[in-house]
C-alpha cells in the first residue's frame, strides 16, 4: 500500500460528501413561488376592499359637489323646474332649495344627497 498525502485524502472525501441536486428539490422550490404569488393575491385583493369604501366616498361627494354647484346657478337663471332636474341628471336628490332675494338681486341654496355624501351650493346674481 502506497501512502496518499493528506491533502488528497481530505478532497476525495469531501467530493463524496456534496449533497447532489434531485428532481425533488427543483419541485419544492416552485412551492416557493406559488405560495408567494398566491399571497400577493390575496393581499390586493384585501388593499382594494379596504381603499374602495373611501374611494367611493371620495367620487360621491365630488359627484354631490358638482351636482350642488349645477343646480343653484340653474335655480337662478331658469328655476325651480331645471335645478331639480340638473341635480337628478348629475344622480343627486335635492334635499334642500331655496331662493332669497338680496340687495341688488336673488341668491339660490341648493343641498343635495349623492349616495352617502351630501354638499350645499349658493349661488348669486348679485
Amino acid at each position: 500500500m502506497t501512502a496518499r498525502p493528506l491533502h488528497l485524502l481530505r478532497r476525495s472525501s469531501l467530493a463524496n460528501n456534496r449533497p447532489t441536486e434531485s428532481r425533488e428539490a427543483t419541485r419544492d422550490s416552485g412551492g416557493g413561488l406559488v405560495l408567494s404569488v398566491a399571497l400577493i393575491g390575496v393581499l390586493a385583493v384585501v388593499m382594494s376592499v379596504v381603499i374602495s369604501g373611501p374611494m367611493t366616498l371620495l367620487v360621491q361627494r365630488q359627484r354631490a359637489i358638482a351636482a350642488a354647484d349645477a343646480s343653484a346657478l340653474a335655480m337662478l337663471w331658469w328655476g325651480e323646474r331645471s335645478a331639480r332636474e340638473i341635480a337628478r341628471d348629475n344622480g343627486a336628490e335635492i334635499l334642500e332649495l331655496e331662493e332669497i332675494r338680496v340687495s341688488g338681486g336673488r341668491r339660490s341654496t341648493v343641498r343635495v344627497q349623492v349616495g352617502q355624501a351630501q354638499a350645499r351650493a349658493s349661488a348669486s346674481d348679485a
